[in-house]
């Protein structure tokens, strides 16, 4: 499974309502949260984060790629080799940004 974490801002209902109706149609999405604190908005999946963000920008032109990636969900220091998982040592040498990227992915609850 796939995590796409975008950076976004999603303020009012009727944002996050046109940001879920250009993601609905998309295959592969298994869950979708929007964390209107932390202006992210985590899609999981078997997906494409250039698709998910390119859909989102239609809505949302500031949207950004925040982090993307495998989600394995033992091993917090599982090294993917792929150069691409928000949990991997490898993909996330600095260890500031790793335990950032970490941290808000647990509190997404997608990881424990």
């Amino acid at each position: 499974m796939k995590a796409v974490v975008l950076k976004v801002g999603l303020n009012c209902n009727d944002c996050k309502r046109k940001v879920k109706r250009v993601l609905i149609d998309v295959e592969g999405i298994e869950s979708l949260r929007i964390d209107t604190a932390q202006r992210t908005l985590t899609v999981t999946g078997d997906i494409d984060a250039s698709e998910i963000l390119r859909r989102v920008r239609k809505v949302r032109k500031s949207a950004e790629l925040w982090a993307a990636g495998n989600i394995y969900s033992s091993s917090l220091d599982k090294m993917c080799g792929l150069g691409n998982s928000p949990t991997c040592s490898g993909c996330y040498p600095n260890s500031v940004s790793r335990d950032i990227v970490l941290k808000m992915l647990q509190r997404s609850g997608l990881i424990m």
